[in-house]
């Protein structure tokens, strides 16, 4: 941490430099879904980052209609008196959840989102101002890495659903991730933009969200100074989790692609680099037997699989 933070100083003498400019003010908002042990380390983490010069409070948003976050909320609000604010929303799904957060930090300066299985490392909020300051976009990205269980098979270490490579500092982003991202509320506010309800139970709100932002000329850029640690729960360490979750980003995928182009180019454009992968695919399918006999656990390969025909999947998964 201290390593960290003595990188970070230089580019954050613009935060730092706020002090005498009027404070700004940060909505941080956590979404949560009955998980709330998790939220409780989220929660702490987020109320215990020193951001001089910015009034920052903290959103929680329930989609639990039996409010199972109301106790860890209210228990953890104790220790920070009026910085922390619990909220319910009773319709399903996290575009709704999201766009509660909007419309609760319509009049701040920057809204902030981070996820309730999440923990922010030291100098996480200051990082994510500082390169809003320093680069003058309207969205910052900050850096989710994955907290895997000691015991966790060898495989999960390959599978690019946990292991995940991020851009150098400044770098110009399509699109971005709600997990650790900050939002400048005037970029939402000048081009009316929302959380497409369409995308509220099949995940992927967030990738349409910024990207169409994008396309409306909102800059986006990476900062990696600004990490959040993300729990892997036991559940997910199974090659069925990991290939559900392929499937399903897939066809979000395809569903955005479509938003913006018409079927015909999307796969006009991808035809050729998806009849590679799927090549590549089937060959790996048919050595598995071969590599199980050698005593090689087939998940292993499970990953790679699904990395060679993910194009193929994000062409062929919808018809409609």
């Amino acid at each position: 941490h201290a390593l960290l933070a003595g990188e970070a100083a230089p580019r954050v003498q613009a935060v730092q430099d706020q002090q005498t400019r009027a404070p700004q003010t940060v909505a941080v908002a956590i979404p949560t879904f009955r998980r709330p042990e998790l939220l409780r380390a989220c929660l702490c983490s987020v109320l215990e980052q020193e951001v001089p010069g910015y009034t920052v409070r903290v959103v929680v948003i329930d989609n639990d209609t039996g409010g199972s976050a109301r106790a860890v909320a209210d228990d953890v609000a104790q220790s920070f008196p009026g910085r922390l604010k619990y909220l319910q929303e009773p319709e399903p799904g996290l575009s709704r959840v999201r766009n509660r957060a909007l419309d609760e930090s319509v009049g701040d300066d920057f809204l902030v989102f981070i996820d309730d299985d999440e923990v922010a490392q030291q100098g996480w909020l200051i990082g994510l101002l500082g390169a809003a300051d320093e680069f003058g976009s309207g969205i910052v990205q900050g850096r989710v890495d994955s907290e895997l269980p000691m015991d966790v098979p060898q495989w999960a270490y390959t599978a690019r659903a946990f292991q995940r490579s991020f851009p150098p500092r400044g770098t110009a982003l399509r699109s971005a991730i709600a997990g650790n991202v900050l939002i400048r509320m005037s970029t939402v506010r000048d081009r009316n933009a929302s959380f497409d309800p369409v995308f509220g139970r099949t995940g992927g709100e967030d990738t349409d969200f910024f990207s169409r932002l994008a396309r409306a000329g909102a800059a986006i850029v990476s900062c990696p100074e600004a990490r959040v640690t993300e729990t892997v729960s036991a559940d997910r360490l199974k090659a069925s989790w990991v290939f559900r979750r392929y499937v399903r980003s897939a066809s979000v995928w395809v569903r955005i692609q479509r938003k913006q182009h018409s079927l015909l180019r999307v796969v006009l454009d991808r035809t050729a680099s998806a009849s590679w992968h799927l090549l590549r695919g089937l060959s790996s399918l048919a050595l598995l037997p071969i590599m199980g006999s050698r005593g090689v656990r087939s998940e292993e390969h499970t990953s790679e699989l699904q990395s060679h025909s993910d194009l193929v999947c994000r062409l062929l998964l919808e018809k409609k």
